[in-house]
């Protein structure tokens, strides 16, 4: 099938030509596992390197898929894994200096003193009063000089304020990570300017059912070229686990933090009944949030209700957030 190469993240792409080299980023989920182990049989050409960027906090499942496969019965090219840290610890080190300095309440002069987190997409609750202040430097009068004053802004709502904080998280601990494994890999030192074309062919794992979740061309730098060799193939997320299916491999697991936000209540009434001492870790660290992360003046929320999370009902209906789960992450790269 001959596809035209229209942008560096066309919807739908093909091979890069003239590539140096070939990279898979590994989500370890199912569409990303699908395309390793596709390699493995044959079926694509083969990845010079399968690249895993781990925040240290992904469920225990998707922790066992990694030791599957990476396992000598199974026989498969090694993954390369990268990091930016522990995102759980980052964000409660947020919390923890957060609350000490007073939280919502602290002068904004100190904000800084407090340890930043790329934010994960928490969901906020605010009250019906917000108060802001405001430095203000006075108009001279008389020939005097003006002085700096403060003024406290005070805006009431009828009803409480309810938000999302904008998702950083996947961009420094899931993109990031493995970019710079690419320029690693190219030789290319830390500040040095990468060539100013693709010669990187970097594959994931987006399905057709997932078009809205294709990153833009700007999302990756000049010299990397984003292939979707599954919608090449107008494979869905059903259409890959059917070829599990064919093969004989067992289930594969959605791979998450196993506090994120962005799970439907499937998922976290999978984490309950399964795993209940995970549950009840991930409440924990829900409780932790509760009044904030550096900057944030509301309590925040793992769970789209925003209410405590071991007081969630899990049978109910799904709610406006939980009916897309992961696919709200639009940069791609969770959940597959």
């Amino acid at each position: 099938m001959s596809i035209t190469l229209a942008t560096r993240a066309a919807p739908i792409s093909g091979p890069l030509p003239g590539r140096q080299l070939r990279t898979l980023g590994m989500g370890l989920g199912l569409q990303s596992t699908v395309l390793h182990l596709m390699a493995a049989h044959g079926e694509i050409e083969p990845f010079d390197y399968v690249i895993c960027s781990d925040t240290h906090r992904e469920t225990r499942a998707v922790y066992e898929h990694l030791r599957w496969l990476q396992s000598p019965n199974m026989g498969l090219p090694p993954i390369t894994m990268v990091t930016a840290g522990d995102l759980g610890a980052d964000t409660l080190a947020s919390a923890g200096t957060w609350s000490g300095l007073g939280g919502a309440a602290a002068d904004r002069s100190t904000w800084l003193q407090a340890s930043r987190v790329a934010n994960p997409p928490f969901f906020t609750r605010g009250p019906r009063t917000v108060k802001k202040s405001v430095l203000v430097e006075a108009m001279p009068l008389l020939g005097l000089p003006g002085q700096t004053v403060e003024l406290i802004v005070e805006r009431h709502t009828d009803r409480e304020t309810f938000g999302i904080l904008r998702r950083k998280c996947t961009k420094e601990y899931k993109i990031e990570p493995v970019t710079a494994e690419i320029r690693r890999i190219l030789g290319l030192a830390p500040g040095e300017r990468g060539p100013s074309v693709p010669i990187v062919e970097h594959s994931m794992g987006l399905t057709t059912d997932e078009l809205e979740r294709l990153p833009s061309s700007s999302a990756s730098p000049p010299f990397i070229y984003l292939r979707n060799p599954l919608i090449e193939k107008r494979m869905s997320r059903g259409d890959c686990d059917q070829w599990r299916r064919r093969r004989g491999y067992p289930p594969f697991p959605k791979s998450r933090c196993y506090f994120c936000p962005f799970q439907d209540d499937s998922l976290w009434r999978e984490m309950k009944d399964e795993s209940p001492d995970e549950f009840e870790e991930a409440c924990r660290f829900d409780e932790a949030i509760r009044n904030g992360i550096r900057g944030t003046t509301t309590q925040l929320f793992l769970h789209s209700l925003r209410i405590p999370l071991r007081e969630v009902d899990f049978t109910r209906p799904n709610g406006l957030w939980s009916v897309e789960g992961l696919r709200n992450e639009c940069e791609g790269v969770c959940g597959i």
